[in-house]
């Protein structure tokens, strides 16, 4: 959304300056489109490999990292717990 208002505001403030420079406006107009296209496509890469690094981490560190803290987990609950205790003397 903030890019959108900054557009917009590139946008007048192109207009002003066509306005007092008596530019032709194709110019500043190709300009301001340049700067933003290049804004968006920036944001939008970014936000994809921001998901694909997720998605990698997700599936290669963290679930792993899960299953491993849950199998220490319950092997430390069957070494210490007084029930697992006495099952494992008989």
């Amino acid at each position: 959304m903030s890019y959108l208002i900054q557009y917009q505001k590139l946008i007048y403030h192109s207009v002003i300056t066509m306005e007092k420079n008596n530019t032709p406006p194709a110019t500043d107009f190709l300009e301001s489109a340049k700067t933003f296209g290049i804004k968006a496509l920036s944001l939008i890469l970014s936000a994809f490999m921001l998901w694909e690094m997720m998605s990698i981490a997700y599936s290669y560190i963290i679930l792993p990292a899960i299953f491993a803290f849950s199998v220490i987990a319950v092997g430390y609950i069957m070494l210490t717990d007084e029930a697992f205790q006495s099952f494992r003397e008989k």
